[in-house]
């Protein structure tokens, strides 16, 4: 979407609990060209990690620094999609009421990745000042919802207690593939990955210089992976790492025999990188 306006994109470093603000409140001081930062705080894609209290705070801080003229795009895709009990994300609305930088968020989420992907409810949040402007434009875009779309979601979920109930489903699901990935990595040494309570990835970090070779290998051995890359704008890993893998479509039969492919191809390309 930023590329399709011509909006550049800068990489901020995520610490485990979120984006470092350090960073960011630099970057934001230094380019009055900076509008605004994406952000997926809850099982965040790709790390799977959930932004603390602090971290949110320090994203309000950035819209003040502004006076307002900054935007977080607030992307909960995950926020009831838990396979592990996790820590509760702050309410980043109650939160800008304290700071008064309630005009700078704007929070979205979906219902893709509970019943239907492409075939969802979408839901949007802001303050009344935005509002008002989305209402404007997006009244002369669309004439109206899918209005039977939506009665089937709610008569299928019905409320917030059954909804919950339908995600631990999900979590019947994937939870075991998670465990998977996580028994074949544990062979491994000389890397890192992350270990996510709930969503739908693993990112996993190779030693520098490894992660096009790592891809190519698996390639070549019949296991395609997401490119590397594909976690940075622009799909441009500066240490060439990074590997995001998303085991929730196959099968564990599949999964078994993809894992380990991929550990064989992790450790050949270690041992020929010290050639």
């Amino acid at each position: 979407l930023c590329e399709e306006f011509g909006i550049n994109m800068i990489p901020i470093p995520l610490t485990g609990s979120g984006p470092n603000i350090d960073i960011a409140k630099g970057l934001v001081n230094e380019d009055p060209s900076i509008k605004g930062i994406w952000c997926v705080p809850k099982h965040s894609n790709p790390t799977g990690e959930i932004y603390n209290e602090e971290c949110i705070k320090g994203l309000l801080e950035l819209a003040n620094i502004r006076k307002n003229d900054f935007k977080i795009l607030w992307d909960n895709a995950y926020a009831v999609h838990d396979f592990d009990p996790s820590e509760d994300l702050a309410d980043i609305f109650m939160l800008s009421k304290e700071s008064k930088a309630e005009d700078s968020i704007i929070a979205f989420t979906s219902t893709s990745k509970i019943t239907f992907a492409g075939a969802g409810i979408s839901f949007i949040a802001m303050s009344k000042n935005n509002l008002d402007l989305f209402c404007k434009h997006y009244s002369s875009t669309v004439i109206g919802p899918d209005k039977v779309n939506q009665a089937r979601h709610v008569l299928f979920l019905k409320n917030y207690e059954n909804l919950l109930n339908h995600m631990k489903g999900h979590a019947q699901i994937l939870k075991p593939k998670f465990e998977m990935v996580e028994k074949w990595l544990s062979h491994l040494n000389n890397c890192s990955w992350t270990k996510p309570k709930g969503g739908y990835f693993v990112s996993f970090n190779s030693a520098p210089g490894l992660a096009k070779k790592i891809i190519k290998l698996s390639e070549e051995a019949g296991l395609k992976l997401t490119p590397a890359g594909s976690t940075f704008p622009y799909g441009v890993d500066p240490k060439d790492e990074n590997i995001r893998l998303a085991p929730t479509a196959c099968t564990l039969e599949e999964l078994e025999k993809a894992m380990e492919i991929f550990v064989v191809c992790v450790s050949l390309a270690n041992l020929e990188s010290k050639v």
